[in-house]
């Protein structure tokens, strides 16, 4: 219950904070579609006198729709950076795991080095023999990694 009370106590906080934004969020959209500030006011104004208040039956809900859609905007923006933000300090601790992890294709020149070497074969032996079978020097010398790492 007192996790409904928490979600109902945000809810009515955040209405409260939402009707102001909005009745600024409109009032800049009025000023921009009327082009001036003054003749936004005025129509504000004008339209709460001529009817007697009765047109803040809609300006009101108006406002809080707006200012609640903005608000629902900005707290997704922020949970999406805090989301970004969290992958990528997890992709930070993961990634040396990732990097280390050996290919398949290191894993099998690995297992011929380590077979070559029991064999008693020079490593540059195996090396020139690699490299005849079109292996590139780079790829070599990761298989040589692992093995010196599985050693």
């Amino acid at each position: 219950m007192t996790d409904e009370n928490t979600r109902l106590k945000n809810f009515f906080g955040t209405s409260a904070i939402a009707i102001p934004i909005g009745a600024l969020v409109i009032f800049l959209g009025m000023s921009i579609s009327t082009g001036d500030v003054t003749q936004a006011a005025t129509l504000v104004l004008v339209s709460i006198v001529c009817t007697l208040g009765i047109s803040l039956l809609i300006w009101i809900p108006l406002c809080w729709l707006a200012g609640m859609l903005v608000l629902g905007i900005f707290a997704g923006t922020v949970k999406l950076i805090g989301l970004n933000a969290a992958q990528r300090s997890a992709e930070k601790v993961l990634q040396p795991a990732i990097t280390n992890r050996a290919t398949i294709q290191q894993q099998s020149l690995a297992n011929y080095i380590r077979k070559a070497q029991a064999k008693g074969f020079s490593e540059s032996q195996i090396q020139s023999r690699l490299r005849q079978e079109g292996w590139s020097a780079e790829e070599i010398e990761g298989a040589q990694a692992v093995v010196g790492h599985f050693s």
